[in-house]
């Protein structure tokens, strides 16, 4: 029995089930959680330094003042967030496209 070309090509294709996606939905979910707890550290370390350096900045130069508004902070946090979640998923989605068994036969 001969199968059709178009069938052929169907069966050649990766299968993307939804147990596939669910998996690269998963493994974005696991990445972003660790990326969100380094950011959050970096963000705390960096508030930590901008708080330390207000404290000392008036006793070195008492004409210069570090003024830090909540707006900032909050501009400050949402940007960071939102480049690390980018930076994070582009590499997880490149590897969920990679067919596991192809890397096992090299």
């Amino acid at each position: 029995m001969k199968v059709p070309l178009a069938r052929r090509q169907l069966l050649a294709r990766p299968a993307r089930t939804l147990a596939g996606l669910a998996g690269i939905a998963v493994a974005l979910l696991l990445v972003l959680a660790q990326v969100a707890a380094t950011v959050a550290a970096g963000l705390a370390l960096a508030l930590l330094l901008v708080w330390l350096l207000g404290l000392l900045l008036p006793q070195l130069s008492p004409s210069l003042a570090l003024v830090v508004r909540p707006s900032d902070v909050a501009q400050t946090v949402a940007v960071a967030a939102a480049v690390a979640a980018v930076a994070a998923a582009f590499p997880v989605i490149r590897v969920a496209r990679i067919d596991p068994a192809s890397v096992f036969r090299r």
